[in-house]
């Protein structure tokens, strides 16, 4: 068997271990492991070449047996987990070490792997993804450790990839369809199909390598005995020794056999009957039963309630019974499977179901969320209740005045109206510089600046007014405020936010603007009517259309900007789908960012990784879903606004404002519960 290899690696040299060898009885090694760090690099690359020179030597007998090489390459992989934690274990000023990629041995038409890290090892065979299989980083310790081998069978023209990420998080079931029709109408290089769509998608640093092996030729020579061997002992050849021996008995028996495949026959016919066919994603049309639904069942409730997988199976579940319902199959059965699925669906998928904000409430510490009642003179000034801010203080923005300053129903804050014309409106708002404060921008583009004492209007120094088509106002740092525009395509030098800096010692006088737009080519960006519901940590974040989209100047002292859509990633977004008023919460001091659907009620936390709060991982990061809160207050009282103070970081404290108050809750009581127990943590 022949293995023909090509790559693409974005990784220095330097920092790669590359092993290739075949040994005297043809076993192909192959070991490729990359370091993300710099510090003890040579030390590491020389406990993997003692693993390599242990395992040749494991393997290196001309007659080997293929059971003894699965042995021994478990032993050598268990040794060599054990040295990289003892290694760990002795560095004290390194938090944790990253190591991703793999190691294969081929032997015969076998292929035997382990991988380290976020990797993904795919097979393709007749041009179409026959298996694969994604490892996850695991950064419990200071360092990962090798999985556990996997093997499979290898033909001729078989393909195997691999690729430095979890593919199910960059590709989806359309990439692979669309790759199996090029491929079959195109003479498209495999691994150029899959390495323009990576980089289309992810930073190149990201996911490191790509490397593609062809299978070709039949099994190696050295074990045409071993094989003719097993032939000879095989159980078919067995059967016909006995029948040539033993006539009449044969004849008997297979009259015997031919009698009971035609009763199997008629019994299948029967039960034909009482079946239905089902049409999978994949084209594939297959016998259902209400046996099928319970197999999936017990398979769907197994699953990782944050995979992307599960959110599939679910789906397929509910396509089965849609057929099974319109035929009339099955009735009871049908119902009862429906009632489970929507009874047991928000804790399958990680979802807190609210229907009462008491519900976060405390009762064994007497411990109360509830923080602020508005009284009737505060609902009847503020108007209509709109947002909510937070820093080391709560404002809470109406549609006639706001709330500043209010700590909890002790220290109730300020009512400061807005006085705005008649023919004008208060659209939005943000925090100001000094964040005891509001900037608010109004129907007619108006900024105002909203204190405790008074609403001022906000200036400019600038020739050009602010623009008439305001659709955010952000500030970050101590001088900045960032005015975004409505109306933005996604045409190259378009204007997308304008900043201004502070008057020295003004709050409400901006010098002249710096507009920053968007780079020349944005083939494939698509933002509709504009962009909307706007946040600033280190770059720009924006929604429309249901997708999330980051901004950054590139290089950083540019006016121009880089653009890219982080693709919100696992968790059920078939059923639960985002509407066009999102609110994004991000902060620089944190690796999560929160999307608040105030049309749809849901509040739903996600995880970056790498954490984007890491210097070098703040452009390339991913979106993994952790849970979510759906709420469903009754009667009038709606979840208006949320928002997570930004100095909480790591430790959020969410704040969710109503129609007739203001609670407090820890979230990071829900996220640690993930963390350290895999079970959401549910309400009282």
């Amino acid at each position: 068997m022949h293995i023909k290899e090509k790559k693409f690696l974005y990784l220095n040299e330097e920092h790669v271990f590359n092993f290739v060898e075949e040994a005297q009885n043809g076993i192909k090694i192959k070991m490729f492991v990359g370091f993300q760090s710099d510090k003890f690099l040579d030390f590491q690359k020389d406990l993997l070449q003692e693993f390599v020179a242990e395992l040749k030597d494991k393997i290196s007998d001309e007659e080997y047996d293929v059971d003894t090489i699965k042995n021994n390459f478990e032993i050598a992989l268990q040794n060599l987990n054990v040295r990289l934690k003892a290694f760990a274990d002795k560095v004290r000023d390194v938090d944790f070490f990253g190591i991703k990629w793999y190691i294969q041995l081929v032997l015969d038409n076998i292929v035997m792997l382990s991988m380290i890290g976020d990797v993904s090892v795919m097979i393709f065979r007749n041009e179409k993804l026959y298996y694969s299989l994604s490892n996850s980083l695991n950064d419990k310790g200071k360092i990962d450790l090798f999985s556990d081998f996997i093997e499979g069978d290898l033909e001729t023209h078989d393909q195997i990839l691999y690729v430095g990420t979890k593919i199910s998080d960059v590709f989806d079931t359309s990439d692979f369809k669309e790759m199996e029709s090029i491929l079959k109408s195109e003479d498209t290089h495999l691994i150029n199909f899959f390495q323009e769509l990576l980089n289309a998608r992810l930073d190149k640093k990201s996911f490191g390598f790509i490397f593609h092996y062809l299978i070709t030729g039949a099994p190696v020579k050295a074990h045409e005995e071993y094989i003719s061997k097993m032939s000879e002992n095989s159980f078919f050849l067995k059967i016909k020794n006995t029948l040539f021996k033993n006539k009449y008995q044969a004849t008997v028996a297979i009259l015997g056999i031919f009698i009971l495949f035609m009763v199997i026959n008629l019994l299948s016919q029967v039960l034909k009957s009482n079946t239905d066919t089902f049409v999978t994603s994949d084209g594939v049309t297959i016998d259902l039963t209400i046996e099928d639904i319970k197999k999936d069942l017990f398979m769907f409730q197994g699953m990782d309630p944050t995979s992307e997988e599960k959110s599939l199976k679910y789906n397929e579940i509910l396509s089965k019974l849609d057929v099974l319902e319109s035929k009339g199959r099955w009735l009871e059965d049908v119902a009862q499977f429906r009632k489970l699925l929507q009874s047991e669906y928000y804790k399958w998928f990680n979802i807190v179901y609210v229907s009462n904000l008491s519900k976060f409430d405390d009762a064994t510490l007497g411990k109360k969320t509830k923080i602020l009642s508005f009284n009737p003179a505060e609902v009847s000034q503020l108007g209509d209740i709109q947002s909510l801010y937070v820093w080391r203080n709560m404002i809470i923005a109406g549609s006639k005045s706001a709330l500043v300053g209010s700590l909890d129903d002790n220290m109730r804050g300020s009512l400061v109206d807005y006085n705005l014309p008649p023919a004008d409106m208060m659209k939005g708002c943000g925090l100001n510089l000094l964040k005891d404060g509001l900037y608010c921008f109004t129907t007619n583009s108006n900024i105002y600046s909203i204190n405790k004492e008074w609403a001022q209007p906000v200036t400019t120094t600038d020739t050009e007014p602010f623009t008439k088509n305001i659709a955010g106002v952000v500030t970050y740092g101590k001088a900045n405020l960032y005015v975004f525009e409505n109306n933005v395509s996604a045409a190259g030098n378009t204007t997308l936010v304008t900043r201004y800096r502070n008057t020295l010692g003004s709050q409400t006088i901006y010098q002249g603007g710096q507009k920053y737009y968007l780079g020349a080519n944005m083939t494939g960006f698509n933002f509709g009517s504009g962009l909307s519901n706007f946040a600033v940590d280190w770059s720009f974040l924006a929604r429309k259309e249901g997708k999330l989209y980051q901004f950054r100047r590139n290089p950083p002292t540019a006016f121009t900007l880089d653009a890219r859509e982080i693709r919100l990633l696992w968790g059920d977004k078939k059923i639960l789908q985002y509407s066009n008023d999102v609110k994004i919460i991000s902060s620089i001091n944190s690796k999560y960012i929160y999307l608040f659907d105030r049309i749809n009620q849901t509040f739903t936390v996600y995880d970056s990784r790498p954490a984007k709060n890491a210097d070098q991982y703040n452009y390339t990061y991913g979106l993994y879903y952790v849970f979510m809160f759906k709420f469903d207050l009754g009667g009038t009282n709606r979840v208006v606004d949320i928002d997570i103070p930004d100095p909480s970081g790591n430790r959020p404290e969410m704040y969710i404002l109503t129609n007739e108050w203001v609670n407090k809750v820890s979230l990071y009581d829900f996220i640690d519960s993930i963390q350290n127990n895999k079970v959401l943590k549910q309400l009282n």
